[in-house]
């Protein structure tokens, strides 16, 4: 209990990597240096970072190569938060999120200020690229916007919806920009972003407007049933 104490204030409860909240799970300690080859470093601190499961789990023994080096949050930490990039798009009538780092376009856009070189930035680009694949943060990062999709389709079944026009504008209401870690309202205030941007929002709105309607329905009919067995 005094362990947890001391990583949740030293983390502020997020993970590192990923920045997401590790909920009543315990962090789990990475071996930066996987403690497989690197046995001599076994307990060695600065070789142990709290992360979350997801991110232990597909790092494993994983390490950085030569090229790329080691980033670890100890000495190499940076705003995950402003180098995503969500996008909404349409598959076989489903809407589909994808979430990846911003192109190195953008990301030398937002990092020019510091007086680097466009070959440094891309080096730096790189290496934070080579983590984000290595921790595989991008799949850990899309299946809670997928569950975030599923709650904001709830959430909109149950407010009185007239047709996919009104789905939109529910959306945008819903925003809040104010979310500094990314947490479920970060994640969908990205996502309803990517569906403002995106030619094909109408398409969108009308997919999300026939899922609350599957959902009305579905819960009328609960209701119908209970009725009838008086529950």
């Amino acid at each position: 209990e005094y362990r947890k104490k001391i990583i949740n204030k030293l983390l502020d409860n997020r993970c590192p990597l990923c920045d997401s909240v590790f909920g009543y799970k315990m962090p789990e300690l990475d071996h930066v240096l996987p403690k497989s080859s690197y046995f001599n470093y076994i307990i060695t601190p600065v070789n142990l970072i709290p992360i979350c499961s997801s991110c232990n789990l597909a790092k494993l023994d994983k390490v950085g190569n030569e090229l790329q080096g080691i980033l670890t949050p100890y000495y190499n930490s940076y705003p995950l938060n402003a180098l995503l990039s969500f996008k909404i798009m349409v598959q076989d009538t489903e809407v589909k999120v994808k979430v990846s780092l911003v192109d190195f376009d953008e990301f030398y856009t937002i990092y020019q200020s510091e007086k680097k070189d466009k070959d440094q930035l891309y080096m730096q680009y790189t290496k934070i690229q080579h983590h984000f694949n290595l921790h595989r943060i991008g799949q850990t990062l899309l299946m809670k916007s997928n569950a975030v999709y599923r709650d904001m389709i709830c959430e909109i079944s149950n407010i009185d919806i007239c047709s996919h026009n009104d789905i939109l504008k529910y959306l945008i209401e819903l925003k809040n920009n104010s979310q500094e870690f990314i947490n479920e309202l970060f994640i969908r205030n990205k996502m309803i972003e990517a569906i403002e941007r995106t030619k094909k929002k109408e398409t969108i709105c009308e997919i999300i407007y026939d899922e609350v309607c599957k959902i009305k329905k579905n819960k009328e009919a609960y209701q119908n049933i209970c009725k009838d067995l008086n529950v």
